[in-house]
């Protein structure tokens, strides 16, 4: 009974951190509703570079961790910055010519490396497969799959 009640405790603690500290620094500070962009750097200093180059990973762990937080919360705040990071992923991540997703776009969404490395196609798959998952969207499911037959 008090590992139950430890456990307990420790969830809610962690919920806590969750919804008070990590995802309102990322919807503030990486997310810019000016934009419906994110910034590709903060500093040690926390300061926003708004011109920074973004990868595909920071892209697809932003669209992953908001589509998980909104499964596991059911905030519909976290919604608009999922469905950012999703269109960026696809609007300027996705090559339309052979499919994929590049490695590094600059702040406009150029890419500037255009490699496809599996790393990236895979944290895509991530990042779709549980925006699907938090939110029937099948359109995501199709990208995940596509990545997926493209690795």
């Amino acid at each position: 009974m008090k590992i139950e009640t430890e456990l307990l405790k420790l969830k809610e603690a962690l919920f806590t951190e969750l919804n008070s500290h990590i995802l309102p620094y990322w919807k503030d500070r990486v997310y810019s509703d000016v934009s419906d962009s994110f910034n590709g750097r903060i500093d040690a200093q926390n300061q926003i570079h708004p011109q920074a180059e973004r990868s595909a990973i920071l892209i697809a762990r932003i669209a992953y961790t908001f589509a998980a937080s909104y499964k596991f919360t059911a905030d519909a705040s976290l919604l608009v910055p999922m469905q950012a990071a999703a269109r960026i992923l696809h609007d300027e991540f996705t090559d339309p010519v052979n499919g994929g997703l590049y490695w590094m776009t600059d702040a406009t969404g150029n890419a500037i490396d255009s490699k496809k490395h599996v790393y990236a196609q895979s944290f895509g798959i991530y990042a779709y497969a549980t925006i699907c998952d938090a939110t029937g969207d099948q359109h995501a499911l199709d990208r995940a799959i596509e990545l997926f037959h493209l690795i």
